[in-house]
């Protein structure tokens, strides 16, 4: 089953910024990403890709900015993401949807500050095109499981015959 994924993106926002956002909208929920200075990678590359469900982005992110890269926090600026999908999608298992989400992103985009979900692609997200809409930064603008599993790879037939 294909499952199709609208994520709106904001963004870039610095931690101020972020704060006078959450004070006005403090339930949203979502994906985020975190983009600043790497001593290997250079300044403003995407650092982490991450979500928040149960905290607001601002509380999450200063949370993630404190933890993992408190040395430039003012130099950190943020992309939040809102999601939203087909009628295909069963929003019961909405947090699921935004595991699925996150994990598929990180796979394909690999940011530095991640260390989980970049070795393999999990099962779950088997079906999931995921939509990156308006201000996603450095994130590419379609990413789909069929895109960057190994499935079609696995079966050396699945293509059928070459035409000529």
């Amino acid at each position: 089953m294909n499952r199709l994924v609208h994520i709106k993106w904001e963004g870039p926002l610095g931690i101020e910024q972020l704060g006078k956002r959450w004070t006005e909208r403090p339930h949203e929920k979502g994906l985020y990403q975190i983009y600043g200075r790497h001593p290997v990678y250079g300044r403003q590359v995407l650092l982490y890709i991450g979500q928040t469900r149960t905290q607001s982005f601002y509380r999450r992110n200063r949370q993630k900015g404190e933890i993992l890269f408190f040395q430039y926090l003012e130099e950190l600026r943020f992309h939040v993401g809102l999601i939203t999908t087909g009628p295909a999608v069963d929003w019961e298992k909405g947090d699921d949807i935004v595991d699925q989400c996150e994990s598929l992103l990180i796979y394909v985009h690999q940011p530095a500050g991640n260390s989980s979900k970049i070795q393999t692609l999990d099962n779950s997200v088997e079906g999931l095109t995921i939509y990156n809409w308006n201000s996603h930064g450095d994130l590419l603008p379609e990413v789909s499981y069929d895109r960057w599993s190994d499935k079609y790879w696995v079966n050396e037939n699945w293509m059928g015959e070459e035409i000529r």
